[in-house]
């Protein structure tokens, strides 16, 4: 892949977007096979996990890519796709800008919009600003598409279901692949519990989200590609600054991981997490 000229340590702080210092490099993230005999018992321990060789995306890593998306997919309404502009360096802000949620009124600049894309214009969008990339060295906008597919509501006891006509009247292919997921073995190891949603996810390279928590479990199935995730156990909360509750942001930090404000920030210098790729 060809790169601008740059020093080793920028090429790589600009892979990671943090600094490797924060990485506790004695408290790696455990990697288990789905067939182990612990991996119950460290489920209920809730901690990280990489579950290996579980099988749980069923044929979805064969299959999947933008060409089998686009063609399997092409007659979804609308994807929601939050776009970010140059200077926000790939970055993925949440805000949640409902009347409710700001009663102190904090004021808040957003860097990103909310769009709806059919897929087509996803992939064709994502590649354009990819190609001026490479063309001029310089970074230009970003495309995070993100839609769920499946859901069912929180007091539900049943299989999420599929949202609006996805897998019904549009998405066919698609639906079926999801299908076949290793849904039965997931819900075994969630204590019986019923997955509440089920996400599709299309990032670009080099685009982030800051660092936040999920108020569920998450479990994440990578079909193409790579991601990066860094995690700090719940103890350093404090630490991380996060946004004061009720803030359009709260849930996340306020801590630029790149370029971190150690005066307004000082304890975010004695952080350790634990990184998996």
């Amino acid at each position: 892949v060809a790169m601008p000229k740059e020093s080793a340590e920028a090429a790589e702080r600009g892979a990671r977007r943090y600094d490797s210092e924060l990485l506790n490099k004695d408290a790696e993230v455990p990697r288990i096979d789905a067939q182990d005999a612990e991996l119950d018992t460290l489920l209920r321990c809730q901690v990280p996990l990489i579950i290996a060789n579980s099988n749980l995306l069923g044929d979805a890593p064969q299959l999947w890519n933008f060409e089998y998306l686009e063609k399997h997919m092409s007659d979804v309404d609308n994807f929601f796709v939050l776009k970010a502009p140059a200077s926000s360096k790939g970055r993925f802000g949440y805000y949640d800008m409902s009347e409710k949620k700001n009663p102190c009124n904090y004021p808040v600049t957003k860097s990103n919009e909310r769009l709806e894309m059919r897929f087509p214009e996803f992939r064709q969008t994502a590649q354009k600003l990819r190609q001026e990339k490479r063309t001029s060295g310089k970074a230009g906008g970003s495309l995070y598409l993100q839609s769920a597919l499946l859901h069912r509501a929180e007091e539900e006891d049943c299989p999420p279901k599929p949202v609006g006509s996805f897998g019904v009247r549009c998405a066919v292919q698609v639906a079926t692949d999801i299908r076949k997921f290793q849904w039965k073995w997931l819900r075994q190891k969630m204590a019986g519990r019923h997955v509440q949603t089920c996400q599709l996810f299309c990032g670009q390279e080099g685009d982030f989200s800051p660092c936040h928590y999920d108020p569920q479990d998450n479990i994440f199935g990578q079909v193409r590609g790579h991601k990066r995730v860094l995690l700090f156990h719940p103890k350093h909360f404090g630490s991380l600054y996060p946004w004061p509750v009720n803030h359009p942001q709260d849930r996340q930090s306020r801590v630029d991981f790149e370029y971190p404000d150690l005066k307004s920030f000082p304890e975010f210098q004695n952080l350790r997490g634990q990184g998996l790729e």
